[in-house]
């Protein structure tokens, strides 16, 4: 479980986060919305422990973050950050790799997971021809399964 407790960070003379608290339990996905400069991506990067708050705690399962916990998170930003070229089968393929996984074992969960969000249809499509919507699922897909070592 993610806790954050009353987070603040200030830039120079920009309070950037002041007292957000949020909760997230095992298995659940948190979205953050608001407007541009209401701190969501500071709020991120702390969670990630990319910046340090200036108070405030964060915790997994009761614990401070430590480097273990770095492969149990996921990140999906508003900016596509896979090989917009590749198809939707290769790209899991590749990255399956270099987690050690072999291509007849990776293929097999590629399959169950394209077929689990409704994209298994389209695993010889590019990255870039699929629909924005469709472009969400398959990075959140993406995202869970190299969390998930596939």
């Amino acid at each position: 479980m993610l806790n954050a407790i009353n987070l603040r960070k200030e830039f120079t003379n920009v309070v950037a986060v002041d007292n957000v608290s949020l909760e997230a339990k095992r298995g659940e996905i948190l979205g953050l919305l608001g407007p541009n400069g209401a701190g969501k991506t500071t709020t991120i990067r702390m969670i990630l422990n990319i910046i340090k708050p200036d108070s405030g705690e964060i915790l997994f399962d009761g614990k401070p973050f430590d480097e273990s916990i770095r492969n149990q998170l996921g990140y999906l930003p508003e900016e596509r950050g896979l090989y917009r070229k590749n198809k939707l089968l290769n790209t899991i393929l590749y990255f399956a790799s270099l987690k050690g996984i072999d291509i007849a074992e990776g293929k097999r969960r590629a399959y169950k997971w394209l077929e689990r969000f409704d994209l298994l249809n389209q695993y010889q499509n590019k990255i870039e021809e699929l629909s924005k919507g469709n472009h969400k699922k398959f990075n959140l897909l993406f995202q869970y399964c190299m969390n998930q070592s596939l």
